[in-house]
């Protein structure tokens, strides 16, 4: 009977989880998660929301500065109309609200504008992405006088991949 005893003794000294206490630990974890995932999908939900507008918002700002590239380039070839060259004129002496009905504030808060390559019968114009800005990822865009048009859609520099 001592031998029956012994044992009984060194069970009672293992510690350890009962099978109910494993049990009522799961059943309680299980009612924490389910009383959680409503909250994370709407959290998700409005997350998904935002990330699309943001989108949104930017693709308006770039098509924007398309708008205003095509509004500089006409207010280009009026100067050149007046003047029998393109040389001389900029980007910010052409006005962009004649023809698109633009804000140049509305415009260059996003976007820098410059014309390069000026000639008698040739520019290159640019809108460069303000690097403090929202749109700072979507790249540079580009028109030449002869309506090439591009889109540095990588913001890598150098090469337009595509356009626009």
């Amino acid at each position: 009977m001592t031998l029956v005893n012994e044992k009984v003794r060194k069970m009672r000294e293992i510690r350890g989880f009962t099978l109910l206490e494993a049990l009522l630990v799961l059943a309680i974890t299980g009612i924490l998660v389910s009383s959680s995932i409503p909250s994370f999908r709407a959290t998700v939900g409005r997350y998904q929301v935002s990330s699309q507008a943001d989108s949104f918002l930017s693709m308006v700002k770039l098509a924007r500065a398309q708008a205003a590239l095509e509004a500089v380039a006409a207010g280009m070839e009026r100067y050149r109309v007046s003047t029998d060259t393109y040389v001389g004129a900029t980007a910010s002496n052409v006005p962009i609200a004649v023809v698109y009905n633009l804000a140049a504030d509305e415009v260059s808060t996003f976007y820098d504008f410059t014309a390069t390559g000026l000639s008698a019968t040739a520019y290159a114009l640019f809108a460069t992405p303000i690097s403090s800005q929202s749109q700072a990822t979507d790249g540079a865009l580009t028109l030449t006088s002869i309506g090439v048009r591009g889109w540095d859609e990588d913001n890598a520099g150098g090469t337009y991949e595509t356009g626009w």
